[in-house]
């Protein structure tokens, strides 16, 4: 500043004006919306004025501290000093986001010190400020021990929220995600777009390859260059912002969820960014006249403009929730809140769509199972209600409230012995709970005054649900032999399972390291399924003409099942044996049937008939739905987490998009690191570049625009029959994953492969299906086909 401009800021009235102008343009920011219209957000203004006034007491501590000729004197017991450290205290206890408080007084009182040793050579003038850092730390110990005694609860309450549902960040993901948090608001203070409750991204979208937390970390790096050049008051400024913002950013422990959130940058705008921005001011109108104060209330005036429509916004909570699911679409918690608002307002078809939404995200998430079984209730889906209640259960069997609904919901439909157990439970769990002793007497007294058929031999719990034709011996080939591996063959104490998995291949080395492909798939397959304790499963693979030379596949399957057990328990989902656990079946069909089929002209040289082998799979399947894949496919978490769900349909054949990981697979050691490794690469497509894979980009559904109108929401909003792919067809569906109802499989015996006659395959349990394409790589994105009862075959609708 000139001469004439020092002058004048010497005068306090000249600062007041500035320090006026700072706060008005600050404190009428859209930023402050939120903290100021939510009752649930007014910690933080509680917790932003008592950090002021920590500020005003160490300001008044510290010009005690420093007498006239100069040197600093440790005060620690000085009352300006007490009073600040109580403060503190105070606006820690009300949010915990004050903690960056003392860390930034703290970095303030080492530039006092700095600025008022001699200049002189920087390594001569940083000896002396070490030899100072005792004395300000004597200096400050009241206000280390409060912030210390505020710490400590803060941070050992609570790991935060939802742990079954946590995005497990790596180091680096920590730094990105806290790098795009600190850009962001400095950014939005300036330009105040996309405001929101919330901003959340899954784990997998935080990479230094992406614009926004990539880019943030550059922005950062030049903002620390250019304050380094200016001076030590913006390196100040700079680290003691980042040190305000600290506990909100996620670094050291797992309390925030979010990407980031408006109301985080409350405490450190006001109680840094105001001082700092008083400054700037002086610095450019040292002599502020009634052009510059015109200025200022213009953009102040902008800024009420834009907060008022903000809070007609704010003050909606269906806007708020709708606006939160825009600006993160991909997180559980804003599809459930959504689905939750939807359901309260009648709108149950709706919520069930964004419940399910929500459950895919995190399939653990107890909340989701609750609101959509009310959904289901509410549209009177009673059954496909209890099934997702079941589920629920399922996940976390000590929850009382979800033992009984579900016993209330199978008395409703007249399974009292199967309400009973639940209902057990549930009176275990809550002795004291009026409510689960009364529907227990009352489903007690229904059994009592029920009489068994006379025919029964088992409870109506392990009977089938559904009645199926038996199916016909071949007459031509040799019987094949199953192996059970690991579980009854049965599997869930006899019921029939839910889901039968497919899967057919020989140890002859085929398209090279067979066999740590076949370990990676059972090993991953098998610890998402008792992830999910997704237990009325059973998974078919069928040997076909073993090789002589090498060994069997029995070897790698358990080898496989030993791996997936890897960090998972029977006592998290509730059961009680090794029955209850998916079944592994081993099917193997001999060298002499191969030969057989050989002789009659059905197959030629090759020595393996995978399409043969799989559909002996469906035959020897007893699942109600059979899933038909290839030994070298790994599921993604979304997709386990969408099928033990439970919602499959009956009339429908379900199809995957493939994504491919171009690196070897390995025998996983630790599945859950091993699948997040896997999954980071197969969704990051430029691993791909420049090898075969590279074209499969465009092969998905989500890159042909038209299937994706005609077919991208049949799963959650179900299928009217009426899609259609304008121009034609869509060819590129996954051989590799191929679903459908068991009985649907037996229905659609038509469609054959290639060299195969009608007539020559009718009752056979070898007959083709189709074709496909074998490849790894992790699965997505679930579309669905309904079948057309009226014509021969299936056809896309």
């Amino acid at each position: 500043a000139s001469a004439a401009g020092a002058e004048s800021l010497a005068r306090p009235s000249v600062l007041a004006v500035h320090a006026v102008g700072a706060v008005l343009l600050l404190g009428v920011h859209p930023l402050r919306v939120e903290p100021l219209a939510w009752a649930s957000a007014m910690p933080y203004e509680l917790s932003t004025l008592l950090a002021l006034a920590a500020s005003l007491c160490h300001l008044w501590h510290r010009s005690a501290a420093r007498p006239a000729d100069g040197a600093f004197r440790p005060r620690p017991l000085g009352p300006w000093r007490l009073a600040g450290a109580a403060l503190t205290l105070l606006a820690c206890n009300a949010k915990a986001a004050a903690l960056g408080l003392a860390p930034a007084l703290l970095l303030f009182d080492c530039l006092v010190v700095w600025e008022s040793l001699p200049h002189g050579r920087f390594v001569g003038r940083s000896l002396r400020f070490l030899r100072a850092v005792p004395f300000l730390a004597l200096d400050a110990f009241p206000l280390l021990v409060a912030a210390l005694a505020a710490a400590w609860p803060a941070f050992t309450a609570s790991k935060g929220p939802d742990p079954e549902c946590r995005s497990d960040f790596g180091w680096w993901q920590r730094c990105l995600r806290a790098c795009y948090m600190v850009v962001l608001y400095l950014v939005q203070q300036v330009w105040p777009k996309d405001l929101c409750v919330l901003h959340a991204m899954p784990a997998q979208d935080i990479t230094s390859s992406s614009w926004r937390f990539g880019g943030a970390a550059l922005i950062l790096v030049a903002l620390v260059a250019t304050a380094t050049r200016a001076g030590a008051r913006s390196v100040f400024t700079l680290v003691a912002y980042v040190a305000l913002l600290s506990p909100t950013l996620g670094i050291v422990t797992d309390h925030i969820a979010e990407t980031a959130a408006d109301r985080y940058c409350h405490i450190a705008a006001m109680v840094l960014l105001a001082p700092a921005l008083s400054g700037a001011l002086a610095i450019a109108m040292p002599r502020p006249g009634p052009l510059a104060a015109g200025a200022v209330l213009a953009v102040v005036a902008l800024e009420a403009s834009s907060v008022r429509s903000l809070v007609q916004v704010w003050a909606q909570p269906s806007a708020v929730i709708a606006r939160a699911v825009q600006m993160s679409p991909r997180y559980y918690r804003t599809r459930y809140i959504l689905g939750m608002d939807l359901l309260n307002s009648g709108r149950a078809s709706e919520a069930e769509s964004q419940l399910r939404s929500s459950l895919e995200l995190c399939p653990r998430f107890s909340n989701s199972f609750f609101g959509l079984t009310q959904a289901l209730f509410n549209l009177k889906r009673t059954a496909e209600a209890s099934d997702a209640m079941r589920a629920g259960v399922r996940h976390n069997p000590s929850n009382f409230f979800g033992q009984l609904n579900l016993g209330m919901l199978l008395q409703q439909q007249g399974r009292h012995g199967e309400a009973m157990g639940f209902l057990t439970t549930a009176v275990a769990l809550e002795p004291s709970d009026p409510d689960a002793p009364r529907a227990l007497q009352a489903v007690k007294k229904a059994l009592a005054n029920k009489k068994p058929p006379a025919s029964t031999t088992a409870p109506a719990a392990a009977r089938p649900t559904t009645t199926q034709k038996p199916t016909p011996k071949p007459t031509t080939i040799g019987t094949p032999k199953p192996a059970t591996i690991g579980s009854s063959a049965s599997g869930r104490s006899g019921s029939q399972p839910y889901l039968s998995i497919v899967a057919a291949s020989r140890n002859d080395g085929y398209a090279g390291r067979l066999e740590e492909r076949l370990v990676a798939h059972v090993a991953l397959l098998y610890h998402q399924l008792l992830q999910h304790c997704f237990g009325d499963v059973e998974i078919v693979l069928v040997e076909w003409n073993p090789p002589l030379e090498k060994p069997g596949l029995k070897a790698l399957v358990e080898d496989g099942l030993k791996r997936g057990r890897h960090g998972v328990s029977d006592s998290a989902c509730g059961w009680k044996s090794e029955e209850d656990r998916p079944a592994v079946r081993l099917v193997t069909v001999s060298a002499g049937v191969h030969k057989t089929l050989q002789d009659e002209g059905w197959l030629g040289q090759a020595p393996m008939a995978e399409y043969f082998a799989k559909n002996l799979g469906i035959r020897r399947s007893t699942g109600r739905f059979v899933l038909v894949t290839n030994p070298d496919v790994v599921f993604s978490p979304g997709l386990l987490g969408f099928l033990a769900r439970r919602g499959l349909q009956k009339d429908a054949f379900y199809s995957a998009s493939l994504r491919f990981d171009a690196q070897w697979p390995e025998r996983p050691s630790i599945p859950d690191d091993y699948l997040r490794e896997l999954m980071g690469r197969a969704t990051n497509d430029t691993h791909l570049q420049g090898t075969e894979y590279e074209k499969t980009v465009g092969h998905r559904p989500e890159a042909y625009q038209p299937a994706m109108d005609s077919f991208g929401q049949t799963c959650t909003k179900g299928d009217d029959g009426k899609g259609r792919i304008q121009g034609g067809y869509w060819d590129f569906q996954a051989g590799d994953f191929m679903l459908a109802a068991r009985k649907q499989w037996l229905d659609v015996l038509a469609c054959c492969g290639p060299g195969a006659p009608l007539h020559a395959l009718q009752g056979r349990p070898e007959a083709a299906f189709g074709s496909a394409t074998a490849a790894p790589g992790s699965l997505g994105h679930i579309r669905r086909w309904r079948r057309r009862r009226n014509r021969g075959r299936s056809d896309i609708d």
